[in-house]
């Protein structure tokens, strides 16, 4: 039997699995990376115990693993935020006045930086504008970079 065999005899299972302890929507990632693990773990496997048993034990290793991931990644984010806050979002009454951040965002920034303000996040933004949850991100980031360019150079001059 090989490794390919294995994840499409057992894709119900694994997906059984999966949907009985995630649900943030990345079952499907979650998924891809079970089945890179019995790919690359197969040649390991000498049947000493029951197929569904090594299975069951891979499916609930990666679904650590995704939990231990996003909990790094929460943190992370947290630690930015806090970051961000302090660095180079500027209040509404500092010298960088609204109309000026408008005016130097592109059009997709605009409409990211206003959800965001209003409170949503990317996975918000990215669903309300449907636009890839990366892109939202990275135009995010991006744009926070270009503003504390501009707002700490005019604290300079």
């Amino acid at each position: 039997m090989k490794a390919a065999d294995v994840i499409t005899e057992h894709e119900l299972y694994i997906r059984k699995i999966i949907h009985a302890r995630v649900w943030d929507g990345f079952e499907d990632d979650i998924f891809q990376n079970i089945a890179l693990a019995v790919l690359s773990n197969f040649p390991q496997f000498h049947g000493e115990s029951s197929i569904k048993t090594w299975l069951t034990r891979v499916c609930l290793n990666q679904v650590a693993e995704h939990f231990r991931q996003q909990d790094r990644w929460q943190r992370g984010c947290a630690l930015m935020a806090e970051q961000r806050e302090d660095a180079y979002l500027p209040d509404f009454c500092s010298k960088l006045l609204w109309e000026e951040v408008l005016a130097a965002a592109t059009e997709k920034q605009r409409d990211i930086l206003t959800l965001a303000l209003e409170g949503c996040g990317f996975h918000t933004i990215s669903e309300a504008l449907s636009l890839n949850y990366e892109q939202v991100r990275s135009r995010y980031w991006l744009f926070a970079k270009k503003l504390r360019r501009m707002y700490t150079q005019e604290e300079i001059q």
